[in-house]
């Protein structure tokens, strides 16, 4: 049976993700075709407009929340029948139009008000981490370097295809489509 705990690694940087992306959210309902209708422009930009506060030290607190909960699990009470409370070990975090149970339960522990960014998500594996945000976006995949740093590609695949990849990336430089990130 696989052990459902993820990586520590892999936690702290699912963690810096999330707490970049709130500090900068996207608000993007719509796919690239539908932008040109001003309504939905509209939509995006009193989204986008939406009281928040997410300060630096709120950030934090939600980081340190979000951890513990990607570290220990979230005790959750199904809300229909007569079902006991449950360790949640939440391997994908989305928003949809409102953050799922841990994202949200991270931000309530931190005091953490504000709109996330609609049709974001993010897949946590032993070994990757994919992540977008916004509707139709295309996921950046984050690999873990054995120095530290973090490979980030906008392409999947095989994963010795990344590492060739992120080889060669080391070695001459970032590329459009994949860089090397130091934290």
């Amino acid at each position: 049976m696989r052990d459902e705990r993820i990586p520590e690694r892999m936690v702290d940087r699912a963690v810096t993700i999330w707490k970049r992306a709130l500090a900068n959210p996207i608000y993007r309902n719509t796919t690239p075709r539908d932008r040109e209708h001003f309504q939905f422009e509209v939509l995006n930009a009193m989204t986008a407009a939406l009281p928040k506060n997410n300060t630096p030290e709120v950030l934090e607190r939600f980081g340190e929340a979000l951890k513990d909960i990607l570290t220990n699990g979230l005790m959750v009470t199904p809300d229909y029948g007569d079902r006991q409370p449950y360790q949640l070990r939440d391997r994908h975090l989305s928003v949809d139009y409102h953050p799922c149970r841990s994202l949200a339960a991270a931000a309530e522990r931190a005091g953490l008000k504000m709109e996330f960014p609609i049709k974001t998500g993010m897949y946590i594996g032993d070994d990757h981490i994919s992540f977008s945000m916004g509707y139709g976006e295309p996921r950046t995949y984050h690999y873990p370097l054995p120095d530290g740093r973090w490979f980030t590609s906008g392409l999947s695949g095989d994963p010795a295809d990344s590492e060739l990849l992120a080889a060669y990336v080391l070695e001459h430089g970032n590329l459009p489509f994949a860089k090397i990130d130091a934290a």
